[in-house]
């Protein structure tokens, strides 16, 4: 470098002497000779000076930055060497620790069970994870081009809630998608007062509606089934308190307030019972033996049966059939079978009762004659308390 500022020195005094004396010699003017040395030693200095820049920078030019530290240059590019060698190793540190950021997020968010999806202030999909697609039924290739999610669902509600989003206005709605809730959360992405973006959040409701469901429907239930017997039970405490009642019937009435309290009673006993099931907590158990559990049954709906002239055949499998479980919930399990069974057929009409042991375990059958459960009815043939 310091060669090529000399060899250009040199040449460019003896190109101003070379031109002073030719002008000195074509004119005695001083003043003149001057202009025309300085004019002309500009001229001949200008393709000099791009020449000597040129091979200046020539090494630079030639310079791999990305590894800087194998170009061949001269030595007073050291220290620009050493400059761009220390940038480029915290640029690939900075790149490094990005990259493992990236896996780690995606790695997360891929095991997600809620859907995540970023959006720039063109609702164009810069991020998302597996579940956001699975939840929105789009093809993961159909989002790798970062297209506009706008393109995903077309229905008003969710288009309504992105743009407000981009809009600066979070949102929060139900979105309805093969027999399935999803509830959607849009919150923009804001820097310095201006929307950049928006981050949506997908989640599965759809068991959480059908709890809050099955919720509502309980409690109706519940209120139905209690306020009978209050309502029997207030009656005939009404008319035996002012006197309306006759005694021969004082105890009639007694007996019918009596077994009310006894329905009521039990009906408590099964919401408790359900809360315990609802909690996990553990039932007491005690080994109980099947055939004879059934026998008793038998002999307490046997005045029903013969009301109703149905017949009633029990079929054993074995002589005993023991199993550990709460006596009082396979009494209840099985009465209600049986008085159902009885209650719900026709004059003449039969039930058929068989227990069995095999590999799988102790099976109890009931059958009957009757009109059955109609179809539309059987999904929620264990839904508490549904009539």
């Amino acid at each position: 470098m310091r060669r090529l500022f000399l060899i250009y020195s040199c040449g460019l005094t003896g190109a101003s002497i070379f031109l002073f004396l030719l002008a000195a010699r074509l004119s005695y003017n001083p003043e003149a000779s001057a202009v025309i040395v300085m004019t002309a030693a500009f001229l001949v200095s200008i393709p000099v000076i791009k020449n000597a820049i040129a091979r200046a920078f020539e090494p630079i030019n030639r310079m791999d930055l990305s590894s800087p530290e194998k170009s061949e240059v001269c030595e007073e590019l050291a220290p620009l060497i050493t400059r761009l060698r220390r940038r480029n190793d915290a640029i690939k540190n900075q790149l490094s620790e990005m990259r493992k950021t990236q896996i780690e997020f995606a790695a997360i968010t891929d095991h997600m069970r809620e859907g995540l999806l970023v959006l720039d202030k063109e609702a164009r999909v810069l991020s998302y994870n597996q579940s956001a697609l699975t939840l929105l039924h789009v093809r993961r290739e159909n989002a790798a081009a970062h297209p506009n999610i706008l393109t995903f669902r077309r229905d008003e509600p969710f288009c309504d809630s992105v743009e407000r989003a981009l809009q600066g206005v979070p949102a929060e709605i139900l979105l309805f998608s093969e027999e399935k809730r999803l509830q959607m959360v849009v919150n923009p992405v804001t820097d310095n007062g201006k929307t950049r973006g928006a981050v949506l959040f997908l989640s599965d409701v759809t068991d959480r509606e059908e709890q809050d469901k099955l919720r509502r429907e309980f409690s109706a239930n519940v209120s139905h089934e209690l306020k009978t017997p209050i309502m029997v039970i207030s009656g005939y405490a009404e008319i035996m308190a002012q006197g309306v009642a006759k005694p021969q019937d004082m105890s009639a009435f007694a007996m019918k307030i009596y077994n009310e309290t006894q329905r009521l009673i039990l009906l408590v006993d099964d919401i408790m019972m359900l809360s315990n099931l609802d909690e996990k907590k553990q039932i007491p158990k005690e080994m109980v033996e099947i055939n004879g559990l059934i026998q008793e049954i038998l002999e307490r709906t046997e005045p029903n049966a013969t009301a109703q002239a149905v017949s009633v055949n029990f079929k054993k499998g074995r002589k005993k059939i023991t199993v550990a479980g709460s006596r009082r919930i396979l009494e209840d399990m099985m009465y209600n079978l049986l008085d159902n069974a009885v209650k719900y057929n026709h004059a003449g009409g039969e039930v058929n009762i068989e227990t069995g042991v095999s590999d799988d375990g102790v099976s109890v059958s009931f059958s009957d004659t009757g009109a059955g459960i109609p179809i539309g009815e059987q999904d929620r043939v264990f839904e508490r308390f549904y009539r």
